[in-house]
């Protein structure tokens, strides 16, 4: 019979999905999609009959008591291998114990004996009789009688030996007690599940620690030790001078034995976990109910027995586990209880150091060169999770290793093995979860479980065990696997998990932010039943008010749907168009654009944050292609936005060791923008007239970017070639486009189809731009990096566009 409390519903632990799938032979896959039919007439009479007795087999197995049950849930796992480890742990321990104790018994009775003997030596008028035996054969044994010792009244060492005596008795004394602590230990007189059995002998052995029981058995040798050095004093002391008796020693140590013995007697009454238990403690304890009984019945007050529920209520899994993990090296002891991490609460108390390690160590372990098999899968599933759980713990999390975080030396494959059987595990796990609410439709159901399954599925999206709250998961987090079979209609429950934390009355960012980043890799805005909701949800995410995160979580959303995007635009009917474009446009702007002057360059919602800054005009450049997006871009206020970057972009990429691909995306987005020919600004006027020679810094707050050259005299004769925005001089275009041609080089955007679309209308600037007098003398920079983008190129109209330049560039030489 399950213990009802003690015991989940096995749909509420954790389980592993059916991980022995890939591990099918092609020839069983094959015969699972023949038909019935053909299935049938394939199976001999002979393996029906073997299928069969197999099938009796194992029901009478299932039915008999030869074996034990196999263990349903990840729980009972972990409390077999605990009952298992604990038992060999005693075994070892009681042994041990036993083996010092019956030592301490032996010498102590020994040296009791011998000091009893000179004790009696030392007496007025006392006899000894002295055997000696010659080594000659003609000298016999003879008895000589020694004359009567006169010892003087108040002889010091005579007392040292009642001491020494007493001591020696005390450590019998303690032997015995001990034999009788440990026949205490040994014995379980709770009766239950394997679970409360295992709790309350973790209960008996922490009391063994909080009592410092191995430390006072370990006094009993030492109390044997002092008594032979009193005793050697003693013999010395005798033999070199005689003096009188002393007995208030004896009478001192006899007390001291007697107020030690007591004292154990109320520790034990006081803690039942005290181990120093004794037969007097018990029977107190038994006459103190009796009497309480008593007294209650005698008041007319109703005494209810102890509860045991409330015995069980103070019983924890953590020292259990914690004991585990500092016991045990056996792989499949600590996956059981890792398994378990998730669902325990851990204070910094219990050396979280030493868990994370033994944790790590087992992690790495469970990834073999060779094949994978399916215990290896379910050890890095158990494991992993614990340790991204105990990084997620606030709590915690500063205790474990700080090393773990970014665990730069993990191999690629290592980490695509993991994340191909974390991911799918998590969000499979939370998609369960969800999907119990959602049937119930309780508005007071508890979905924080869902809310932690998700995020223990996302922070997989980077190597190493991260906080979800680590920018690094929004910009560089992968959130599919290898294969992943997918459909949009396979993310409808992650739209309805998204829509529900936007409704509800708490709501809940981070899971909103959570819940972006795993819809990220759908690369879409959803069904045709989600859509309407999922860009409500986007909209409502990049509103100003709104959490830096969760702005860019949805950014990065937006950003791997950017290509459907463009083809909803083209494609879609005219309401939801009409929508996408009037209402996305506006938003994007506000995931990006500071809200406030920050103080410091690195805070996300910087004037200038690189990596956000790389998604945002990555994303811009893709929707400019299309003349409906690049219509509400430019109404949004995004040609203003991209602007106002020139700047930072210009110092951000200042050496070809530093630079990075914003160059590039933004020279091609002015470019798109400015085709129509619609773009002409009165920012020249005003920028020349407030021009500063100040680098741009993220201190200041939003505005166009003020022309860096306006104060130069060359700059204001030289006329802006055709075409050019009117609100970006001469050298600061030079200076973009020269560094777009160095971003290409050496971030290979030669490699990539989109970027080298825009390749032609840069070529066109460029050869414009070399007749102005900020080129003249400087276009030689850009003859090596024009040279090696022609011999990389493949597309064959880009190298008709590439060689017009190299041309130019060779003739100018």
């Amino acid at each position: 019979m399950v213990d009802s409390k003690n015991n989940l519903n096995q749909k509420d632990v954790p389980r592993p999905p059916a991980l022995s799938t890939p591990q099918l032979s092609r020839k069983f896959q094959r015969q699972s999609v023949l038909p019935d039919e053909h299935q049938q007439q394939s199976i001999p009479p002979e393996h029906d009959e073997t299928q069969e007795l197999l099938r009796r087999i194992l029901e009478t197995l299932q039915d008999s008591s030869i074996a034990e049950k196999g263990d349903k849930d990840v729980r009972s796992r972990f409390w077999a291998n605990y009952d298992q480890v604990s038992k060999e742990e005693e075994d070892k321990f009681i042994e041990r114990t036993n083996i010092d104790l019956q030592i301490v018994l032996l010498c102590s009775g020994l040296i009791s004996a011998i000091d009893v003997a000179f004790i009696i030596a030392m007496q007025p008028g006392s006899t000894t009789t002295v055997l000696i035996q010659n080594t000659s054969q003609d000298v016999t044994v003879s008895s000589l009688i020694a004359p009567s010792v006169k010892v003087p009244d108040g002889t010091w060492f005579q007392g040292l030996a009642y001491v020494a005596l007493s001591l020696s008795l005390l450590a019998a004394l303690g032997a015995l007690l001990g034999k009788q602590w440990i026949s205490h230990y040994k014995s379980n007189d709770v009766h239950g599940s394997l679970e409360k059995r295992g709790k309350y002998r973790q209960q008996k052995s922490d009391g063994l620690e909080a009592w410092h029981f191995h430390a006072v058995l370990q006094s009993f040798p030492i109390l044997l030790q002092i008594s032979l050095l009193l005793f050697g004093v003693a013999i010395s002391a005798f033999v070199w001078s005689q003096q009188g008796k002393l007995a208030i020693v004896v009478v001192a140590s006899m007390a001291f034995g007697v107020f030690f013995y007591w004292f154990i007697i109320v520790a034990s009454l006081r803690s039942p976990q005290c181990p120093f238990q004794t037969p007097i403690s018990i029977v107190i304890r038994m006459l103190y109910r009796r009497i309480y009984t008593y007294v209650k019945d005698w008041r007319g007050e109703v005494s209810l027995p102890p509860d045991p529920e409330e015995f069980e209520e103070s019983l924890s899994d953590v020292p259990s586990m914690k004991w585990i993990f500092e016991s045990s090296a056996d792989p499949e002891v600590i996956s059981s209880v890792a398994w378990l991490v998730p669902s325990v609460k851990w204070t910094p108390e219990l050396h979280m150091r030493t868990i994370s390690l033994r944790l790590l160590s087992t992690f790495k372990a469970c990834f073999p060169a060779g094949a994978w098999t399916f215990s290896a899968r379910r050890r890095a599933l158990a494991c992993g999770r614990a340790l991204h759980h105990l990084v997620c713990d606030e709590s915690i999390g500063k205790d474990v290793l700080p090393d773990m975080a970014h665990f730069d030396a993990w191999p690629l494959e290592m980490w695509s093995r993991w994340q191909g059987l974390s991911l799918p595990w998590g969000l499979e796990r939370c998609k369960e979860i969800f999907a119990q609410y959602a049937t119930t439709l309780d508005e007071g159901h508890d979905t924080s479980e869902a809310r932690d399954a998700l995020r223990l599925a996302i922070v997989t999206g980077c190597p190493g065990f991260l906080q979800p709250t680590d920018v690094a998961l929004i910009w560089d987090g992968v959130f599919d696997w290898k294969d992943d079979p997918r459909t949009t209609q396979d993310f409808d429950w992650l739209v309805d998990f998204l829509v529900h934390f936007r409704k509800s009355e708490t709501r809940d960012f981070d899971a909103m932010g959570d819940a972006l980043l795993a819809l990220s890799a759908m690369r879409d805005l959803g069904s045709d039943s989600r859509r309407d909701n999922y860009l409500d949800s986007i909209i409502f995410a990049m509103e100003a008010d709104k959490p830096s995160r969760l702005r860019h979580t949805a950014l990065r959303a937006m950003f791997d749907a950017r290509f459907k995007l463009v083809e909803m635009v083209d494609k879609e009917e005219r309401e939801f168009r009409e929508k996408l474009l009037g209402e996305l446009a506006p938003a994007l702007l506000n995931a990006t654009k500071p809200i406030a002057p920050q103080r410091f360059d690195d805070e996300p919602d910087a004037v200038f944050n690189p990596r956000r800054d790389d998604y945002y005009l990555r994303l811009i450049f893709t929707l400019a292609k299309q003349s409906d997006w690049r219509a509400h871009l430019e109404r949004a206020g995004h040609i203003e936005r991209c602007t106002s970057l020139l700047g930072h972009v210009i110092r951000n990429s200042s050496s070809t060791s530093l630079v990075t691909s914003h160059s590039y995306y933004l020279a091609a987005i002015l470019i798109r923008m400015n085709s129509s020919g619609g773009y002409r600004s009165s920012l020249r006027a005003a920028t020349q007239a407030s021009a500063l020679d100040t680098e741009p810094t993220n201190m200041e707050e939003y505005r166009p970017t003020t022309n860096l050259v306006a104060t130069l005299p060359a700059a204001p004769e030289a006329p802006t070639p055709l075409g050019f925005p009117d609100n970006i001089s001469e050298q600061e275009w030079w200076k973009l486009l020269k560094r777009a041609w160095w971003a290409m080089r050496w971030n290979d955007l030669h490699h990539e189809a989109e970027a080298v679309e825009a390749l032609p209308s840069i070529v066109t600037y460029t050869l414009d731009l070399l007749e102005t007098p900020s080129a003249r003398y400087d276009a030689g920079s850009l003859v090596r990096s024009v040279d090696r983008i022609y011999e990389a190129l493949d597309d064959s109209k880009a190298k008709l566009e590439m060689k017009r330049l190299q041309d130019a560039l060779g003739n100018r030489a």
